[in-house]
């Protein structure tokens, strides 16, 4: 939701649905200090609000948790591309695709919290090598 309304223009909104996404997500850690998937999606939600040093302290608890997880690698990789960690979220991603991250073609191409990344000259080529590697897949 967060996404959708900073799409929108509509930034107060972003704002309130992230904070409560954040108090959800620290809801589900305390009682379920393993669960990767609030780690994941809640440092999202810190980063929009702000709060950065916590967000990269979910980031590294969810990659902990499941560090062989493509999903893992690309929620984190968003994250680490919106706090600005450019060269941490190309890593993610390269070695999401490696683990065989399902339809990231579409994700990587279309996805708002990757821009940072868009600029950068290993951009084109990560794009590349996720086509190469679906089409290997269809084949």
């Amino acid at each position: 939701m967060v996404q959708f309304y900073n799409s929108l223009g509509r930034k107060e909104d972003a704002k309130e649905t992230a904070r409560k996404g954040a108090k959800l997500a620290e809801r589900q850690l305390t009682l379920h200090p393993d669960d990767a998937k609030a780690a994941e999606l809640g440092s999202g939600s810190l980063i929009e609000i702000g709060e950065f040093d916590r967000a990269r302290e979910w980031i590294a608890r969810a990659l902990s948790l499941e560090p062989d997880n493509p999903v893992t690698h690309y929620n984190a990789a968003c994250g680490y591309a919106m706090l600005g960690d450019i060269d941490r979220a190309f890593e993610l991603l390269e070695r999401g695709i490696l683990r065989g991250g399902p339809e990231w073609g579409r994700w990587v191409e279309h996805d708002s919290m990757l821009d940072p990344v868009r600029d950068d000259p290993r951009y084109p080529a990560l794009l590349e090598t996720i086509r190469k590697r679906e089409n290997e897949r269809r084949s």
